[in-house]
């Protein structure tokens, strides 16, 4: 998955990722997110992009 994410023409996101098992959207009157999770086996925690009420991107492994 490539993923860019444009404020105008202002770059504030980009990812490519791989190995990825579902890509779901949450919607609602208040937020908007994707959440990717990642295929079984990976140490990623799911990847959530939140783009209302402000674009805010959390992400990171397991710790060992």
């Amino acid at each position: 998955m490539d993923l860019l994410v444009l404020n105008g023409e202002e770059q504030l996101v980009r990812l490519s990722v791989n190995h990825i098992q579902k890509i779901e959207f949450e919607a609602t009157a208040e937020s908007e997110k994707m959440i990717v999770e990642f295929n079984e086996g990976t140490i990623l925690h799911p990847l959530i992009l939140q783009l209302k009420p402000t674009v805010n991107v959390s992400w990171g492994t397991e710790q060992q």
